[in-house]
């Protein structure tokens, strides 16, 4: 089971700017491993319906995992119902509004990174296109990396990009395909060019791997994980093996499983994408407090409250923008922070 939760953005135009109060200029809600219903429903949607007004100012972006454990399978499996019926709860999340809806692949997608998963990953993809919502979009397309950029205001440009293509060791779309971009170099040549273009624009660049992790994923594991390291597999099996439970943590922080930061092809993306990023005076790394450019993969949306109270002092007082951005986080359980 997995704890998702949606993080949303609120960007004001300033009074001085618009020579009227204060009005929002834009509104992006991030939705990350939003792919399992708990207990039959789908907590997150039903609460951002609630808390979030669906109008031409809102954006939802859904940041990869849509579908658990293997992406969307083929109609001849008997779950197939169960797994399509999970996509279609969360692109119910803005029918017959103005707002638009983004999805983007992460590893789940993919077939949790499997042999299958370009396959899979275009499968998802062209399930979500044939419903015909004109307010949907699954970027990037093909099983392509991307990156693909939308304009969401004049000051404001989101940028997607299918971070387990990068990590797939697999079968992909390389430099026989018809994607725009074919290989690693030509995806951050295009990264370059888009951010110098909207050097002066906020610049929301979105992925599902994180670039920074608390977790398991940048090798931090919790005593139970030592104790009972069975319960990363199944939550209920508390197997108590004290002492040997520690070689599987212990060996996924140094080594990593291609899932995770220390992983070398994990490391490598995180490594060519900043080089990009140091290019720009004033973007730096995800965070700093010199950027003018919000780089932030998302994975699991570990946005903790240091790190949300970090965010909202760099955007309010590094990043010179006529608009003033809010932060809201909201859990599983719909509690609002």
């Amino acid at each position: 089971m997995k704890t998702f939760c949606f993080l949303a953005f609120l960007f004001f135009a300033s009074a001085s700017s618009l020579g009227q109060t204060d009005t929002i200029a834009a509104r992006i809600v991030l939705i990350g491993d939003a792919g399992e219903f708990t207990k039959g429903r789908h907590p997150v949607v039903d609460a951002v319906k609630q808390l979030i007004p669906m109008d031409a100012k809102t954006t939802i972006l859904y940041l990869g995992d849509n579908l658990y454990r293997s992406g969307l399978p083929d109609e001849q499996y008997s779950y197939y119902m169960a797994s399509r019926s999970v996509l279609d709860t969360e692109l119910s999340i803005a029918d017959n509004t103005p707002a638009k809806i983004y999805m983007i692949p992460g590893n789940h997608d993919w077939e949790n990174g499997g042999r299958n998963g370009w396959e899979t990953v275009i499968r998802e993809q062209l399930y979500v296109d044939q419903l015909g919502k004109k307010n949907v979009k699954y970027y990037p397309e093909n099983g392509c990396p991307g990156p693909v950029e939308v304009s969401l205001t004049p000051d404001v440009t989101l940028v997607m990009f299918d971070t387990q293509w990068w990590i797939h060791p697999y079968d992909k779309p390389e430099i026989e395909s018809d994607c725009d971009y074919k290989t690693k170099d030509e995806v951050l040549t295009q990264m370059d060019d888009i951010f110098s273009r909207n050097s002066k624009k906020l610049i929301i660049l979105a992925g599902h791997h994180t670039f920074k992790s608390g977790g398991a994923h940048g090798g931090y594991f919790k005593l139970k994980q030592h104790i009972f390291p069975f319960t990363d597999i199944y939550p209920k099996l508390y197997i108590p093996l004290p002492g040997l439970g520690s070689i599987y943590p212990i060996a996924r922080s140094v080594f990593g499983t291609p899932q995770d930061l220390k992983h070398p092809f994990y490391a490598e993306m995180i490594d060519a994408v900043e080089k990009v990023a140091k290019k720009y005076p004033n973007l730096k790394r995800p965070i700093r407090r010199s950027s003018r450019i919000f780089q932030k993969f998302l994975s699991h949306l570990q946005i903790l409250r240091k790190e949300k109270l970090k965010l909202l002092k760099q955007l309010n007082t590094r990043i010179q923008l006529p608009f003033q951005p809010v932060i809201s986080i909201v859990k599983r359980d719909g509690l609002k922070e």
